[in-house]
């Protein structure tokens, strides 16, 4: 037995595959009864067909049945582990009919919904079961259980203090002994907290005191936990500005890379605070809701996070317009982009700047990953100033593939002065945070870190027009993706012949239909889309094109949707338009959730249209040519 930050003795893990099925199916029963996530997870793994719906030995109970019956200390988790064994396959038909409904009335509701999109809602016991490593669940149900119970982390490795922080001031000062933790499971050589890319030591392991915090440090501090990857540092800010509560720094980190991120929030005054509380605690986020306590470290008896040494942090998040006009000078062109996935490639991370602002303006993009670190980072560097804050106020908060990302100046060495990272204000010890390297720090990684660093210079190189420059121009509609943007960048080199004046007054007809507010796209992108239809004196190089496209919808919550379905049952909405209508009754439904026809309608056509453009290539290309078909005489 050992004793870890679970506030108990808990029972190393056996390796699964030494036992025998009846074992397995008794050693899960077990921690489903003692509501062990870890436990749950790590059996299922290794379940044979059959065995989830086995009963125990010596309880007679499936898997199922113990989740479902008996009382439960951790109902989050106990909830967790129902949906776990879902999903792995447990059959609730015996159980149904086996025993009556007051010893699972508390989780009825997701038997009887199970078939009926309960499934797709429990995504995060998905994650957990399906997606998740063992080292990073372990991390994951201790940090948790300390946010959620506020019981002491002081048994946890310094390394992994700021991660693991309770929110809720303890019941006394006593200090628990020093005791660092083991993983439950013992095939695994790298401890649990490894994955975080901790580096630098902390105070707590120097056996310094926490540093004396400046007078003009924000005093008042929350943590708030369980926050979707769409929802970052802007979405905070502006959620409690429309509340009235004056943010004065934000810090967002994700849970060891998995699905759900945590914020440190600072505030001024404690009125401040306890309105974010007000506002945030509880607070619905697509199928989450977010929990929010007051900080507060045991290790240094501080109710402010440690920043390792830094008395202010100078890059505190303070709003993306007053970020914006903070750069360190009025010719700054580099900013810094946060959160990206570390799946997020030097291409899609051009196409993605370039889509936000609707036009080429980045001259070099570096896309970077931190060493140990679950996500990337990227450095744009910009032809003007004003181009930059143009771009910190669109990107910042906006998402890259469902994450919310954050924009930070880079600072410039000539200057400012800077950290040791060479970003502004740089906080050098929250390594387990979101700390970042430099270029220059990167390159002095072992084991050749120019293979963490891809640069991409997007200048467009002098040209001379010639005949190499006109036959760009007549392919360029052919291109595949990965050609499409560079093309794009200037229209100077892109000339086209012109068009008979009846068809030009058509497709100005129906280009004008994209500058409505409705689409929105640019005069660059529609400049783009008016080439396809430009004349082409060359075979194409591919028989496909693409163009990316960024799709926004509308959303609201099930609440929302619903009370709009009423009002609008007794006013409708558009009395005059009854197509418009039955779009907005249609979309209200998909908000409830009665119905996808909204989102489908969408995505189908899109897939036909995709579809139809192929199979009539592919028609083309197998067609017998019209010279070569026999002439028919009458």
């Amino acid at each position: 037995m050992e004793t870890g930050s679970y506030g108990a003795s808990v029972e190393t893990l056996p390796d699964p595959t030494t036992l025998t099925p009846q074992e397995r199916v008794d050693r899960l029963v077990d921690a489903v009864e003692s509501d062990d996530l870890l436990g749950v997870v790590l059996f299922l793994k290794f379940l044979e067909e059959g065995e989830i719906n086995a009963c125990s030995s010596s309880t007679a109970k499936s898997p199922l049945e113990a989740a479902l019956g008996g009382h439960s200390s951790k109902p989050t988790f106990r909830r967790l582990i129902l949906e776990c064994l879902l999903h792995a396959g447990a059959s609730s038909n015996s159980f149904a009919q086996g025993h009556s409904p007051d010893e699972h009335d508390s989780f009825k509701e997701i038997i009887e919904q199970w078939q009926s999109g309960g499934q797709e809602k429990a995504g995060e016991a998905w994650r957990l079961s399906k997606e998740t490593d063992l080292q990073e669940l372990e991390h994951w149900v201790r940090v948790r259980t300390n946010f959620s119970s506020g019981a002491s982390t002081t048994a946890d490795p310094p390394d992994a203090a700021m991660l693991s922080l309770p929110t809720s001031a303890p019941a006394s000062n006593q200090t628990a002994p020093q005791s660092p933790l083991q993983p439950r499971f013992t095939d695994e050589a790298a401890h649990v907290d490894q994955s975080l890319g901790a580096s630098g030591p902390s105070f707590h392991q120097s056996g310094s005191p926490s540093p004396v915090q400046s007078k003009d440090d924000p005093e008042f501090w929350i943590t708030v936990t369980d926050i979707p990857p769409a929802f970052g540092e802007r979405w905070l800010f502006d959620t409690l500005s429309k509340n009235g509560v004056v943010m004065q720094d934000c810090l967002v980190g994700p849970l060891s890379g998995l699905a759900r991120r945590f914020a440190f929030v600072a505030f001024g005054t404690s009125a401040d605070r306890e309105r974010a509380l007000d506002t945030l605690d509880h607070c619905r986020c697509f199928d989450t809701h977010l929990s929010a306590h007051p900080f507060y470290d045991d290790r240094t008896n501080s109710d402010r996070p440690d920043f390792g040494g830094t008395q202010r942090r100078q890059d505190a998040y303070l709003g993306t317009t007053r970020n914006a006009a903070n750069a360190s000078h009025a010719t700054n062109r580099r900013i810094i982009i946060k959160h990206l996935p570390d799946w997020a490639e030097q291409r899609r991370v051009i196409d993605f700047v370039d889509c936000a602002l609707g036009e080429r303006l980045a001259r070099q993009v570096d896309v970077l990953q931190p060493k140990g670190k679950h996500e990337k980072i990227a450095i744009v560097n910009f032809h003007r100033h004003s181009d930059a804050v143009r771009a910190f106020e669109i990107i910042d908060g906006a998402t890259f593939d469902g994450r919310a990302v954050a924009v930070l100046w880079k600072a410039d060495k000539t200057n400012v002065k800077q950290g040791k990272d060479g970003i502004v204000g740089s906080r050098p010890a929250v390594s387990q945070i979101d700390a970042q390297p430099s270029e220059e720090a990167l390159l002095r990684l072992e084991g050749g870190a120019q293979s963490l660093i891809v640069s991409h210079d997007v200048t467009p190189e002098p040209a001379t027009p010639g005949p190499s420059q006109r036959h760009v121009a007549t392919t360029v509609s052919t291109l595949p993706a990965e050609n499409f943007s560079d093309l794009r960048a200037d229209p100077v080199l892109l000339p086209s012949p012109p068009l008979p004046p009846i068809q030009q007054a058509m497709l100005n007809t129906d280009l004008s239909r994209l500058r409505s507010p409705i689409v929105g796209l640019s005069e660059h992108r529609i400049a783009a889309l008016q080439r396809i239809w430009d004349a082409s004196d060359t075979p194409p190089s591919s028989s496909k094109r693409e163009l990316p496209v960024q799709v926004a919808f509308g959303f609201l919550s099930r609440d929302e949707a619903r009370n709009a379905m009423r009002r609008n049952e007794q006013r409708p909405a558009f009395p005059e338009d009854e197509v418009q209508q039955k779009r907005y009754e249609e979309f209200l439904r998909a908000q409830a959730g009665e119905s996808r026809d909204w989102y489908m309608f969408f995505l189908e056509s899109l897939a036909q249209h995709n579809s139809l453009g192929s199979t009539f290539v592919d028609k083309l290309a197998s067609s017998v040519p019209v010279d070569d078909e026999p002439m028919v005489v009458d």
